[in-house]
């Protein structure tokens, strides 16, 4: 009985792994097959220039120099509009730029990425950007190998067979693809612009910050049409944003948040880190507090909807004062004693942010009807510029309590 016993389990051991067990589960379109999209890097710094003008399509970061609004179309470039005349925007035009997301200007000249790599371009003529640099292989961002740069993925429906009872599949990878489950998914004088949250890129005494996943890339702008690379500085995993204020930059992770020191603007020392809840996180203060919104169902895995209140009296040891629930929060702003929150579906919410104790019961009011995903309050006037899925909005908030619609640009179709 013994020997028995011990027998058919060793039966039943060499059945399954000799692949004689034939019962498997079929999972349907329950998970995306991710194929990856190569290209050579000799073909990535093609197709650069200006064209006609595009309608927006999938409109990214947003950014103000003067009267030139630039509005990024996801990795395909940059819309140049002329907005003197916040009633009537003119579009003037497309600056073609492969593998765009982000831009920023400074004395007339725009740095834009491009892929890996960084452009300049000089911006006297708006109708007319001339490229006068470029530095090569610079940013991370993207993998490259012996079949080129990968660029992107395309995603499909897939079905998964696996034996059953093995339990679900969250995430593995076979080769260069990937399974994961379903997720919902006329220039004015002016020295440098303005730019939104979600900014991976900004400007401040004569240096350009850009960061990527991990690192700070710090170039001197100094001979502006000419940017040279100066250092970079990894600063851990993740990064998201970067908000410039005074001789200080704020830099967004995943994670936490950064406060450097750009006292000697070329060499930036890192004053304090602050760990929050996983979460996607754009960052901006006022000088005396930051302010942070949290996220869920991202890329970034977390399960927190709120904006955090950190207090930076003390700039070396920032202390979280107040966490607000919120729907679903992405970009925001802060100008005088109102904070600008893009809470996506549910729109821009205005807060009067006077009692930082109790912000959550300040609620000016919110512009709804819109998807709301980065916002800028300009300093010099009372235009406050919103970027969301369906298109481009201004607004007067002369009175926050109640904003005048000025005018739209919206997304093709």
């Amino acid at each position: 009985m013994i020997m028995r016993n011990l027998f058919l389990p060793g039966i039943c051991l060499i059945l399954l792994f000799s692949g004689c067990l034939k019962d498997t589960c079929t999972e349907t379109d329950q998970y995306i097959l991710y194929t990856p999209v190569y290209k050579p890097i000799q073909e990535l710094r093609l197709g650069i220039g200006m064209e006609a003008p595009r309608e927006l399509v999938h409109p990214g970061k947003i950014y103000v120099f003067g009267n030139l609004l630039l509005i990024n179309e996801d990795q395909e470039g940059i819309h140049l509009i002329d907005n003197s005349d916040p009633a009537q925007p003119v579009n003037q035009g497309f600056l073609a730029i492969p593998g765009n997301r982000d831009m920023a200007m400074s004395q007339g000249v725009l740095y834009a990425d491009n892929y890996m790599d960084l452009l300049a371009f000089d911006m006297t003529d708006p109708l007319a950007p001339q490229l006068t640099s470029r530095i090569e292989n610079v940013f991370e961002t993207y993998v490259q190998t012996t079949e080129g740069v990968l660029i992107d993925y395309i995603a499909s429906p897939t079905t998964v067979e696996m034996p059953c009872h093995s339990g679900p599949v969250f995430w593995f990878e076979s080769g260069d693809v990937a399974f994961s489950p379903n997720a919902d998914g006329g220039v004015v004088n002016q020295v440098i612009g303005v730019g939104g949250s979600t900014a991976r890129f900004t400007l401040a005494q004569n240096h350009l910050y850009a960061v990527d996943e991990s690192r700070l890339h710090i170039f001197d702008v100094s001979q502006p049409n000419v940017p040279s690379k100066v250092s970079d500085e990894s600063i851990g995993w993740e990064i998201e944003t970067i908000w410039p204020y005074q001789d200080k930059l704020f830099i967004g992770s995943r994670n936490g948040m950064f406060i450097y020191d750009c006292t000697n603007p070329a060499q930036p020392v890192q004053l304090s880190a602050f760990a929050h809840a996983r979460a996607c996180d754009p960052v901006v203060t006022d000088g005396r507090y930051a302010y942070v919104t949290l996220r869920s169902g991202t890329i970034c895995e977390g399960f927190i909807n709120q904006l955090d209140v950190i207090d930076i009296q003390s700039i070396t040891a920032p202390v979280l004062l107040h966490s607000f629930p919120m729907t679903h929060p992405i970009g925001l702003t802060v100008k005088g004693d109102n904070l600008y929150l893009c809470d996506d579906q549910d729109g821009l919410k205005i807060f009067d942010k006077s009692d930082i104790n109790t912000i959550d019961q300040h609620l000016l009011t919110t512009l709804t009807g819109f998807q709301a995903v980065d916002v800028i309050a300009l300093p010099y006037n009372d235009l406050l510029l919103i970027i969301g899925q369906d298109g481009f909005r201004q607004y007067s908030v002369q009175d926050p309590k109640n904003p005048v619609f000025i005018s739209k640009i919206s997304t093709k179709g």
